[in-house]
């Protein structure tokens, strides 16, 4: 039997209100707040996708060849796995602003270093820490953000909905930065280039925050017990599923290889970290979470729309491929989805804050439709039409991003017990990242870039688009915050 209770809803008070006012004046500390959490959060993003297109060259500069290339994608992923599942627990008990600080710092410096990288090893390690210390920044930050709502005893002015416009757009435009950046002065100066953000949100958070907000993060005299209650056996057991996934999803898998050892390893270690967890009073990964319905709704539908996403995002280059576009044509299609969800989350975060993330929902649900309708419909338009239709299919991709990743957001969160809000922030951050990989593996591997891939691609993100709509209708969430 479970040392640990069930994890009950959680008293008024200590939910988390996280709205973003779209009238009457922002205070300057609320403006601060906003500002450094934002920046310090969209690193991720912009690190993740700014390196696509630095990749090659490193790859020629590095005499490392394609394979060298993907293993600094890969670095970041695994890095980014391992930093989302400790960094939550971590953040409820040692403190958030401590490791918020620390994974900028370590950002600051990585880079900083991964610019004189002369070998790929060295290059490919920096990643790795870059990944695991802008995957941290996600949780901590959502740590201190109820922590400053609950001071408060009201809703911020800026909150949830400026982090995720800042970080949608960061990681749209990192693409085109980053390729910028490599043109102009070379892939060592892309590679250095976070280093300034990082620097800036170091400062921001130290003026935003006070050190006492890591008072709040260990219950009573706690200090002497931060090891035990972060759990190091646990936390070893959670790096290790997520080292063992991440290897599953980039490796082929082929029954009579050796191969195989991979996902029956997965599922040992998934078995022992459940146990471990239903055994322990203040596990590392916290289960129990997942016994709230508001908050296990909210991961659900996190996945459902970041499977659909990056299924259009890298499916459909594949079929413009076979028509004979380009890589750069192709991403310069994509570049508007940043933009356009930016936009939708301007739009939506009134609705978000009166009526709750059921509106927001129902637009991503509506538009992840008419994308799939539209893909449907693709291979029957003239080549002189291709271009229009998929810039309109996008432009509606833009608004799922947008409304429906505010949404899910926002319902996991403000579900989420003040003392267990990192953790259920590195849920989210956590179902992300294995959805987008996991995706974007299946469909790189396995969809034919033909009209027949793309019609079955369509389908899919219809039947994604209807899921979404259904569970949004049939178990709503809660309403708008009060204020």
């Amino acid at each position: 039997m479970a040392a640990h209770a069930r994890l009950d809803d959680p008293p008024s008070g200590s939910r988390l209100r996280l709205v973003d006012a779209v009238s009457g004046p922002a205070t300057a500390p609320h403006l601060l707040i906003t500002v450094a959490l934002s920046v310090s959060c969209c690193l991720h993003g912009f690190a993740a996708s700014s390196i696509a297109t630095a990749v090659p060259v490193i790859g020629r500069a590095l005499h490392a060849g394609v394979g060298g290339g993907e293993a600094l994608v890969t670095a970041f992923f695994l890095g980014a796995a391992f930093g989302v599942i400790a960094a939550g627990r971590i953040a409820d008990v040692f403190g958030a602003r401590r490791v918020l600080v620390a994974g900028l710092v370590v950002v600051l410096l990585v880079t900083l270093a991964s610019g004189l990288a002369s070998t790929l090893p060295e290059l490919v390690a920096a990643r790795l820490t870059v990944g695991v210390a802008t995957a941290s920044l996600y949780p901590a930050a959502i740590r201190m953000l109820a922590h400053t709502n609950t001071r408060r005893g009201l809703a911020v002015t800026m909150g949830l909905p400026s982090i995720v416009a800042a970080s949608e757009l960061m990681f749209g435009i990192g693409p085109a930065a980053g390729g910028a950046l490599v043109t102009a002065f070379g892939w060592r100066v892309a590679c250095m280039v976070l280093a300034i953000p990082a620097a800036a949100a170091i400062v921001l958070v130290y003026k935003a925050f006070p050190a006492e907000i890591d008072c709040v993060g260990a219950p009573g005299a706690v200090r002497r017990r931060v090891w035990s209650e972060v759990d190091p056996a646990g936390l070893a057991l959670a790096i290790a599923v997520a080292a063992t996934a991440a290897a599953v999803l980039v490796v082929p898998i082929r029954l009579s290889s050796p191969t195989m050892v991979l996902p029956t390893a997965l599922l040992a270690l998934i078995a022992a970290l459940v146990v471990h967890s239903q055994h322990r009073m203040r596990p590392a990964i916290d289960l129990t979470v997942l016994s709230s319905r508001p908050i296990l709704l909210g991961l659900g539908r996190t996945a459902t729309v970041y499977v659909a996403v990056y299924a259009v995002v890298y499916g459909l280059p594949l079929w413009l491929a076979d028509r004979g576009w380009t890589a750069e044509q192709s991403g310069a299609a994509l570049l508007p989805v940043a933009a356009l969800s930016v936009g939708a989350v301007a739009m939506f975060r009134g609705a978000v804050r009166d009526r709750g993330p059921v509106p927001p929902l129902l637009a991503g649900a509506g538009s992840l439709v008419l994308v799939g309708t539209g893909m449907l419909a693709m291979p029957t338009f003239p080549v002189s039409g291709t271009a229009a239709a998929v810039l309109g299919v996008l432009a509606l991709l833009g608004v799922t991003c947008g409304a429906a990743n505010l949404a899910t957001q926002h319902g996991s969160v403000a579900a989420s017990p003040l003392s267990r809000a990192g953790g259920v922030a590195s849920w989210s951050r956590l179902i992300q990242f294995v959805a987008g990989q996991g995706t974007t593996v299946v469909v790189v591997q396995a969809l034919p870039g033909t009209d027949v891939g793309l019609r079955a691609l369509a389908v899919g993100v219809v039947a994604l688009g209807l899921l979404l709509a259904v569970t949004t209708a049939i178990s709503p969430t809660s309403q708008g915050d009060p204020s």
